[in-house]
């Protein structure tokens, strides 16, 4: 206490406060990604961000008012719906532009690239249209880049694939891209995603693919590109999923997938691929979808065909495979697709195929298969449907199948959805017993030496198409 002129001084010590209030104050400022700063005047930086956002809204139509919080004047932008912000030598900076599914039109602001501490842009699932601005090459620390779903067209430009160091994930699939696949994929030695399905690509698959050492999934299905699959590929350890259906692909299967230990998926589908399937092919023990079908593809089905036990599916059709079906595909026990239709395939169907209790739908339409005998045929006929209890359907059309359809058909599965065995010899009249399975949608008998009579007790099949 001081006395001075009449008047008393009080100094009073203000307790400061607790340590866990500024505790608490740094967790919520940490937790938003921002510093205090941010409630000052921006730097030209920080506000260069602002900007870029807001050119980015300008040449975009907003239908369902996603972004309605991108006009809130009181707002930080980095609270703007999508936005993702951290600090960055004590100003938050934009590092991710998240607006996926939100019915967006009209086309990228090229203003995008001054986010130049982008790390993960995703506008998929939106009607975006027009090119990709070449100046997102820019974006160097980008390291998702997802504009699939759109309706962006023209090429894709080589400067996204430049300064690409940090990229990860690189997916432009179903929009309406022509032209070639950019030539400089070797810059992206962290790469792990290439998904440009359902485009209009053309020209060849770059080899330099295989330069790729993290790639796990190349998807680039449902395009225009031709030539032969570049052996190169076979160097990329981390791949498991290879996808190339619906393109026009030549010349064989390289050898060199064989060497992908860890693939999964294999879907090379409807292309113009020709010769035998490699020998290496049958080694690949982590292979769960196996689909060649509808290419030129020729030789022998192997009883190596054993060795992928953890197969699920086995598409084949629409091929020139000959010979018979190995016994040793009984050793699938996980398949649940079987499509060998469409082939020249001969001898009688094995045994084994009905021990593969989670087949869900077999098609063996349009081959040369036949039975030893009337019996035999009977006995597949129910060993099919007694023992495979999740099958669907059944297509055993356009064989050489003969005998009489057992009355016991009564007994079989109830999952049975469709039964395709037309153009076939199966004598006799056709068992009202048939009308137990409940399920049924579709059944087709013609071309066979049945008897004309149609049972009544096909009328209780509701279902039936």
């Amino acid at each position: 206490m001081e006395r001075k002129r009449g008047r008393f001084f009080v100094f009073v010590r203000a307790r400061p406060p607790p340590t866990s209030f500024f505790l608490f104050l740094l967790v919520i400022l940490s937790s938003a990604g921002l510093s205090a700063s941010q409630f000052g005047t921006p730097t030209a930086e920080f506000d260069t961000d602002r900007l870029a956002l807001l050119s980015f809204k300008t040449l975009v139509s907003d239908p369902s008012g996603a972004l309605v919080s991108w006009g809130n004047s009181s707002l930080h932008f980095c609270r703007w719906r999508g936005v993702n912000c951290r600090n960055h030598d004590g100003e938050p900076r934009v590092t991710a532009l998240v607006l996926e599914s939100l019915r967006l039109k009209g086309k990228l602001s090229p203003s995008l690239a001054n986010l130049t501490f982008l790390r993960r842009l995703r506008l998929g699932n939106n009607s975006l249209e027009g090119s990709i601005p070449q100046e997102l090459g820019f974006l160097s620390r980008l390291r998702s880049l997802d504009l699939s779903y759109n309706h962006l067209g023209g090429m894709i430009p080589t400067s996204l694939l430049q300064n690409c160091s940090e990229l990860r994930i690189f997916s432009l699939s179903h929009n309406n891209l022509n032209g070639t696949i950019p030539r400089n994929l070797s810059n992206c030695l962290y790469l792990r995603v290439i998904d440009l399905g359902r485009n209009t690509l053309e020209g060849n698959i770059p080899s330099d693919i295989g330069s790729l050492p993290k790639l796990e999934t190349v998807s680039i299905w449902d395009n225009l590109l031709e030539g032969s699959i570049p052996p190169e590929i076979g160097k990329l350890a981390s791949l498991t999923g290879l996808h190339m259906r619906f393109n026009h692909l030549d010349g064989p299967i390289p050898a060199a997938i064989g060497n992908l230990s860890s693939l999964t998926q294999l879907d090379l589908s409807n292309n113009l691929l020709a010769g035998a399937i490699p020998a290496e092919i049958w080694n690949l023990t982590s292979l769960r979808g196996l689909l060649l079908w509808n290419n030129r593809l020729t030789g022998a089905i192997p009883s190596d065909i054993g060795n992928l036990v953890g197969l699920d599916r086995l598409l084949l059709s629409s091929n020139e495979f000959t010979g018979t079906i190995p016994p040793e595909i009984g050793k699938l026990e996980k398949v649940s697709a079987v499509f060998l239709h469409n082939n020249n395939l001969v001898g009688t169907i094995p045994n084994t195929l009905w021990s593969l209790r989670n087949l869900d739908a077999l098609l063996l339409r349009h081959n040369h298969l036949e039975a030893k005998n009337a019996a035999e045929w009977t006995q597949h006929f129910l060993d099919a449907l007694t023992n495979c209890t999740r099958l669907r359907i059944l297509d055993l059309s356009i064989n050489h199948l003969s005998d009489v359809l057992p009355k016991s058909v009564a007994n079989l599965s109830k999952t049975l959805q469709w039964l395709k065995i037309h153009d076939n010899q199966i004598a006799g009249s056709i068992p009202t017993e048939i009308g137990n399975l409940s399920n049924l949608t579709v059944i087709t008998m013609s071309s066979n030496l049945v008897d004309a009579t149609i049972p009544a007790a096909l009328g209780s099949l509701r279902r039936l198409i």
